[in-house]
């Protein structure tokens, strides 16, 4: 196991689990966008204020 020492005399500060999150999500649709582009296609963001409705039908009861 490698442990890295520190090379200064600062304190080691937490960015937190958001900034954790964040990144993962960049990372997520980074490669999603990078697989859409290999096949020709585009992402599109949903438009908030749009209702969502399933993609697949649907019986109503």
């Amino acid at each position: 196991m490698f442990y890295r020492m520190w090379t200064t005399k600062s304190e080691y500060t937490d960015p937190g689990i958001d900034y954790y999150e964040k990144k993962y999500h960049a990372s997520i649709l980074k490669n999603l966008q990078h697989k859409a582009h290999a096949m020709g296609l585009e992402l599109v963001p949903l438009n908030p204020d749009m209702p969502q409705t399933p993609s697949s039908p649907t019986l109503a009861t």
